[in-house]
């Protein structure tokens, strides 16, 4: 975290009036020598002085051409996972020699790569179980209709000219009738009145008639309407029959 406080001015160090600039900077901090107990090092005391190494390098190339050439050193031992590849490939490679020979597992080797080596040596054909999967039956039906397109287009060649010729006398003999109109009954039944005809009576509206008409909804239901209406007419009969009664006496 930063130091936020400002630094107390009573710890600096007092300088004079007249001081050397020098007492002021800090002197750069010398490398230590060699665990030996050598002098401390100097840029200057060296050769070459304070020339960049990058330099110093061109310059010993330059001088001694064949010195940096790498000389033929026997490869480091490999480890892990490559090591036992190698040793995986070197027992194939040696199987492959001796095919004859019978098969054995090899120091070092695992128990799945011995049975590859074992499957690659006998190849034995395998059946395959269960049923056929959609993209098999999907293959083999695009098989079967390629199959019956290119039997059809052998056919089709050699009776094409004559299809040909059948088509263009059937198109010239068939002409399509017109056909009737489907909105000729509309104009029948809208027929306009003549100029200067009358009529001789109203005309008849046959609407469909209206459920209990003499009792209105507000009644209740539909079983009180009807219930209402039987009595309606039960009561208009019975006054009809007063009403006969009283002038046959009169």
């Amino acid at each position: 975290m930063p130091r936020k406080k400002p630094r107390n001015p009573l710890k600096r160090k007092k300088v004079e009036y007249d001081a050397d600039p020098n007492t002021l900077i800090n002197p750069k901090k010398k490398r230590k020598g060699k665990k030996n107990g050598g002098d401390s090092f100097d840029p200057d005391d060296e050769i070459g002085g304070k020339t960049p190494k990058e330099f110093q390098r061109l310059l010993s190339m330059a001088q001694n051409p064949g010195r940096n050439k790498k000389k033929d050193t026997p490869a480091e031992p490999q480890r892990g996972r490559t090591k036992n590849i190698q040793k995986t490939k070197s027992a194939e490679s040696k199987n492959t020699k001796s095919e004859s020979g019978p098969l054995k597992i090899m120091p070092g080797e695992k128990m799945a790569e011995f049975a590859r080596r074992v499957d690659e040596a006998m190849p034995l054909p395998r059946a395959r179980t269960g049923s056929p999967s959609r993209s098999d039956k999907k293959k083999a039906k695009k098989r079967e209709k390629a199959a019956k397109a290119e039997a059809q287009a052998k056919k089709g060649d050699s009776d094409d000219d004559e299809d040909e010729e059948e088509d263009e006398a059937t198109r010239v003999l068939s002409k399509r009738e017109p056909s009737p109109d489907p909105w000729a009954h509309l104009e029948v039944k809208k027929t306009k009145p003549k100029f200067g005809e009358v009529a001789d009576r109203p005309p008849e509206l046959n609407l469909p008639s209206k459920l209990l008409p003499n009792v209105p909804k507000s009644a209740g239901s539909m079983a009180r309407r009807e219930m209402l209406e039987e009595e309606r007419k039960r009561f208009i009969e019975g006054y009809r029959k007063l009403m006969e009664q009283k002038q046959m006496r009169e």
